[in-house]
Parts: structure tokens; C-alpha cells; sequence
């Protein structure tokens, strides 16, 4: 009997083994298309809007063929685009350079995710090979027009970006890039051709209704100017009730032009809006003192005091970090202070500098679950908290 129960154990033992033989040499095509089943369903499920299953299963896709390009480029895209994580969105295309060289985009959105985390130089070299590659694809342009004119190459980096808005001129994204481009180089003209241009595809673009009025009041200080420029930033300001940019502009211009009781009502909205812009607590102050209430006025220059001294301190952290880029407590320093400002997109890209290197680092996770949360990204903030309640150590929840 005992032989007997041994010799079916055996047999078991051997069906098994033949089992999972059988099961680990799939063949190729098999493979591929148990892969393309769960790329399909990832597909449905974006298409629903249920992302994290569509995340779900086109991760499944590539652990299952990791040779098949398709649910990488999505992984990809969302990460980029949608989550915010260029670092990881980075990884992503970097092995899609590998297995789809050829494939749509891999370099135009490798040179994004590597320009978002602030590489520079591997951001040129990829932008320029994607340019190559695509030479008709205008985030290739626009994203070697972006690196070159960060790296003062404007002219090269004008062209750039010029022949992405011809190549995708329904693209309000390129077109704004552009119009900044041509107002940080005072070209005030190009820039109100091209505002001009979104707001006539999307009347209702907040961005482009406070930069139209930025280009309008530098390019001239006439009374119908004035009039336009403080039209489009009330316009703004409408749109996008929550931006204290367009009510700070909005405000220096009616202070400057005299309206005085306009401008405390305007200027003091931006402040309760965003209490850390000087150029704010400055007009604000100047506001109050003009309307004959010195006592706010004096409290308001306390104030821009200590966001000046602030931001003494951040310049003294910035230069200990690119002295010492390789010091991380330093640059972790610096992210927080940048939240603490209101900049959270250079504390996200500072955060993910530092997970780079340390992709456990409790500090940074956590500094990244703050930055989602203050971001309105409450859904983020909860899923970087989950990520740290599974790292060794942490108390079981």
C-alpha cells in the first residue's frame, strides 16, 4: 500500500512537472496573444474612464511579453501626461527605445519626461534624435524648441518651436509655449499674433486671455490698450476664479491706471488667493496707502518683508544644491520650501530627482504625497500614503 501512494505521488509530481513544463514554453505567438487580450482590455477600460484597471491590465500585458511594445506606450503616455510621474514615465520610454525604436513618439515623450525631471543634456540629445526620426511631428519640434531655448539657444529654439505650431496648428499647448517664448524675448507683436490665434480656436482659454493681456499692456501704454489688456485679464480671472496670477495682473494695472478702491478689491482677492506672491503684498500695500489706509498698508509691507526674506532663504538652499547636487536631504529641503511657495511643480520635480536615486525614501514619499494633496490630486495623495504603508517598517494599518 505504502508503494502504491508513493507511486502516485510520483505520477502526480511528473504531471505537474510536465504541467508547468508545458506552461513556461508557450510559444511566442501564444504569448503575444494572451499579451494583446489584456492590452485590449486596458483599452476598454480607458475608454470607460476606469484607469486604474486599464493600468491594471496593460501591466499585465508587459509582464506577460515584455518584448510587445503597445501597452508601454500606454503605461507610458498616462504617466507622462495624466499622473505626473515623468520619472517614472522616463523608464517607460526609455525601454520602449529598446524594443520600438521605430515606433510613434518614443523620443519626443522620452525628451518630455527627461526635460520635466530637469536632465537637460540626455533631453537635448533624445529631442534631436526625435526630429530626426519624426521629422513631422510637431512634439519633436516643440520639445527641441523647449530644450534649446532653456539652454539660451533661443533663436535655434524659436524655430523649433515655430515649426511645431505649423506642423499641429490646432495645438493650444504649442501655440502658448510659443507666445511665452516670444514674450520673455519681447517679442510682444508675435506674441499677440499667436494668443490671438488660440483664443479664436478656444475662446475660453484662461491661459491665453492673461498672456494676451500681459503682450497687449508691454506693447503699448495707449487708453484702448489699457482698456483690452484689462479685459482679457478680468476674462482670465472669470475663467480661472481660483488664479491669483491674472487678479495680480489685473490689479497692478487698475492701480497703475488710478483706480485705486478697484484695485484693493482686486488686489486683495489675489492675496486671499495666494498669500506668498510679493509682487502682490508690493501693489497691495501701494493700493491700501493710496486709498488713505496706512495702517493696512504698513501691515501689508510687513508681510512682503517676510516673503522676501523667504525667498532669500530658498536662493541660499537652491545654490547649496547645485553645489552639491549629489546632497539629497539638501534638495528635499529645497522641494518642501518650493511647496511651501506655492511652486509645485518645481517640488514635484525635485522630489522625483531625489526618488531617482532613492525610490524608498520615506521623507520624499511623503513630501510627494503632500505635494499631490495641496495640488487638488487627492486620489494621488492616497495612492503614494498606500505605497508607503507597504515599505519594511512601517506599522500595519
Amino acid at each position: 500500500m505504502k508503494g502504491y501512494r508513493r507511486l502516485v505521488v510520483l505520477i502526480v509530481i511528473l504531471i505537474i512537472g510536465a504541467g508547468v513544463s508545458a506552461w513556461v514554453n508557450v510559444p511566442p505567438w501564444l504569448t503575444r496573444r494572451r499579451a494583446a487580450d489584456h492590452y485590449r482590455q486596458g483599452q476598454e477600460f480607458a475608454r470607460k474612464g476606469v484607469m486604474d484597471s486599464a493600468l491594471a491590465e496593460w501591466r499585465i500585458a508587459t509582464r506577460l511579453d515584455p518584448d510587445y511594445p503597445e501597452p508601454y506606450h500606454r503605461v507610458g503616455e498616462f504617466l507622462l501626461n495624466q499622473a505626473q510621474r515623468p520619472d517614472l514615465a522616463g523608464e517607460v520610454f526609455a525601454r520602449l527605445a529598446v524594443i520600438d525604436p521605430d515606433g510613434p513618439h518614443v523620443y519626443c515623450n522620452y525628451a518630455k519626461a527627461l526635460a520635466l525631471q530637469n536632465e537637460m543634456a540626455e533631453a537635448r540629445q533624445y529631442a534631436q534624435l526625435a526630429v530626426k526620426t519624426e521629422p513631422n511631428c510637431g512634439l519633436a519640434h516643440n520639445m527641441l524648441g523647449v530644450v534649446l531655448t532653456t539652454d539660451q539657444q533661443v533663436s535655434a529654439g524659436l524655430k523649433e518651436l515655430e515649426r511645431a505650431c505649423a506642423l499641429s496648428p490646432q495645438n493650444n499647448d504649442f501655440a502658448l509655449i510659443l507666445a511665452q517664448a516670444y514674450l520673455d524675448t519681447s517679442n510682444f507683436t508675435g506674441a499677440q499674433r499667436t494668443l490671438e490665434g488660440v483664443l479664436q480656436r478656444s475662446p475660453d482659454n484662461a491661459r491665453a486671455h492673461y498672456m494676451l493681456g500681459w503682450a497687449i499692456i508691454r506693447k503699448s501704454r495707449a487708453p484702448d490698450a489699457v482698456e483690452k489688456a484689462l479685459g482679457h485679464f478680468r476674462e482670465a480671472a472669470h475663467l480661472e476664479p481660483d488664479d491669483a496670477e491674472a487678479y495680480s495682473e489685473w490689479g497692478k494695472l487698475l492701480l497703475q491706471t488710478g483706480r485705486t478702491a478697484e484695485a484693493v478689491q482686486v488686489l486683495s482677492k489675489a492675496w486671499e488667493l495666494n498669500p506668498r506672491i510679493v509682487q502682490v503684498a508690493h501693489n497691495l500695500a501701494a493700493a491700501y496707502r493710496q486709498a488713505g489706509q496706512e495702517p493696512k498698508a504698513q501691515a501689508m509691507e510687513k508681510q512682503e518683508q517676510i516673503l522676501l526674506e523667504r525667498i532669500t532663504r530658498l536662493r541660499v538652499l537652491e545654490k547649496k544644491a547645485k553645489a552639491d547636487p549629489h546632497d539629497l536631504d539638501i534638495v528635499l529641503k529645497l522641494a518642501e520650501a518650493e511647496m511651501q511657495d506655492g511652486n509645485l511643480t518645481d517640488a514635484m520635480r525635485y522630489v522625483q530627482g531625489v526618488l531617482r536615486v532613492r525610490p524608498a525614501d520615506r521623507a520624499a514619499l511623503e513630501l510627494l504625497a503632500q505635494i499631490y494633496a495641496v495640488g487638488g490630486k487627492p486620489d494621488m495623495a492616497e495612492a503614494v500614503r498606500v505605497h508607503l504603508r507597504t515599505l519594511p517598517g512601517s506599522p500595519i494599518k
